[in-house]
């Protein structure tokens, strides 16, 4: 009887350590993390974001108004980087906060060792021109596609009785 009683107090022992080890593990993920964006460098990625906000968006007001001088153009860009540098602390927790959504704490610290190699750094170095590419590439195929896919729809709706 002694004995049922002293494994179930051992028993309530670990569990009541449970919460603090999970705490502390925790804080130990969300540090990694942050150690993670520095070594992401995740930080300068505001203001690539907001360089390309900005020529987007100059893209079409000087469609619109072409005439519109330099130093406002300028004063714009500037505009759009100082919003974007504002919320810099915000984009880094929401970032903190995907990183900890899908990734073990494992997994983090196995981050952190690959972008500390070489050919990590070089994946950080050159992943803004590759997503740029993909995303032009990718939109590119898309556009190939789209007569054939608008061709098949038209096709597929006519002979179910639904033209379009």
């Amino acid at each position: 009887m002694h004995q049922h009683f002293f494994g179930v107090f051992v028993c309530l022992l670990c569990l009541a350590g449970t919460p603090a080890a999970a705490q502390e593990g925790a804080e130990q993920k969300k540090a990694d993390i942050a150690h993670l964006l520095e070594v992401t460098q995740t930080a300068q990625l505001g203001p690539r974001i907001a360089s390309a906000v900005a020529a987007q968006s100059l893209d079409s007001i000087r469609a619109r108004y072409p005439e519109m001088p330099q130093e406002l153009v300028d004063t714009l860009v500037k505009e759009v980087q100082v919003i974007f540098a504002e919320s810099a602390d915000t984009f880094l927790a929401m970032t903190a906060t995907l990183y900890d959504k899908y990734y073990s704490a494992e997994e983090i610290r196995e981050l952190i060792q690959f972008y500390s190699t070489a050919v990590g750094r070089k994946s950080i170095e050159v992943m803004p021109a590759l997503m740029a590419d993909s995303m032009t590439m990718a939109q590119e195929w898309t556009a190939s596609l789209l007569p054939k896919i608008q061709q098949r729809l038209k096709k597929t709706c006519d002979a179910s009785g639904y033209p379009i």
